[in-house]
């Protein structure tokens, strides 16, 4: 997936070099070749917001095809926003009072109408791959990906703030300055004060991001965890739960990851043992989205069934469901939720 990213940005690298050289602004009307220029500068830039949601989390969600558009989306509109706000820094760095004035009352109210644009897809694009990815609201302050994700949140809406105060302030100075020549300078030092605002927020939910792309979305098995009978760990487990009329003694040791595990549970029912059940239990990662692992309980007493494996392959949070089928009597499950260190 690097190679691929390495080549579509080499690419992507050779239609900007060739957009601008063919590129003749003083023109009235653009010649064909440039047409075709640009377009396969932005086909090249679309090819390289799309990559890396092919090699991230978007390729692995169920529902990948619309994880994938949204991920692309969401890109889209972050880069049209982050590269408009540099643009108007270096344009506000790069020219003289005058001309700044100037400039900046034609291009401010054309990059605000493409900015709210932007946000307004950055948003419905974040929201819907929130969604696919977030199992459960409490998994916001449960996961390290939900706290990096509610981190991100806090710092676009800061930025928000900045492009809100934007949009009602320096715009219309910037539209009046024409007229009232006395508020051009004031609205220029107030863009770049608000814009240098919004840049550094804007920044700030970027390394959010990229932190959030090192970490493993949440599995959509935490949403299940609302039907589980006890929470046990970490350390050795040794716990009582009841379900459907049965008494299940669940022990589990040493109860920590990557480390062979041995796993016991006495079935009763009316204080009696309970012989000759199938018991089968499957481990699934919470923390992370990962394949379950099932194993088949031996009965080595009456009502005692043990198994030893090193099921718990990684520190964090499990869910444990017992599946038990009695002889003669309907089956049911038992879900506990274990914490394993490592």
């Amino acid at each position: 997936a690097y190679l691929l990213y390495e080549i579509v940005l080499a690419v992507f690298a050779l239609c900007a070099v060739v957009t601008v050289w063919v590129d003749r602004p003083e023109r009235p009307r653009r010649s064909v070749a440039e047409i075709l220029a640009l377009m396969g500068g932005l086909a090249a830039a679309g090819a390289v917001l799309l990559v890396p949601g092919i090699a991230g989390h978007a390729n692995t969600t169920s529902l990948r095809g619309l994880s994938l558009i949204f991920d692309w989306l969401h890109l889209v509109a972050g880069s049209l926003w982050v590269g408009g706000l540099v643009g108007l820094l270096v344009l506000w760095r790069s020219t003289r009072d005058l001309l700044r004035v100037a400039l900046l009352s034609l291009v401010v109210p054309r990059f605000s109408r493409i900015a709210f644009a932007s946000v307004v897809l950055l948003i419905g694009a974040g929201t819907g791959a929130s969604v696919l990815h977030m199992p459960t609201l409490s998994a916001f302050w449960q996961t390290s990906y939900g706290q990096a994700l509610g981190i991100k949140i806090l710092l676009l809406a800061a930025a928000l703030l900045f492009a809100a105060v934007n949009l009602a302030r320096t715009k219309p100075r910037l539209e009046a300055a024409a007229r009232r020549p006395e508020l051009a300078e004031g609205a220029a030092v107030l863009l770049r004060r608000l814009v240098a605002g919004e840049a550094f927020f804007v920044w700030g939910a970027v390394f959010a991001a990229a932190v959030l792309s090192s970490l493993a979305p949440p599995s959509k098995a935490l949403g299940e965890i609302n039907r589980a009978v006890a929470r046990v760990g970490p350390g050795p487990v040794n716990e009582v739960v009841h379900q459907a009329g049965y008494t299940l003694a669940v022990g589990i040791s040493p109860n920590r990851a990557a480390a062979p595990a041995s796993f016991r549970v006495k079935i009763t029912r009316n204080g009696k043992p309970v012989t000759g059940a199938t018991l089968v239990t499957r481990f699934t990662m919470l923390d992370m989205e990962m394949g379950d692992q099932q194993y088949a309980f031996r009965e080595t007493g009456p009502g005692v069934y043990e198994r030893s494996a090193p099921a718990l392959v990684m520190a964090g949070h499990w869910g444990l469901s017992f599946q038990v089928a009695p002889p003669g009597a309907a089956p049911f499950d038992v879900l506990l939720v274990d914490r394993a260190q490592g």
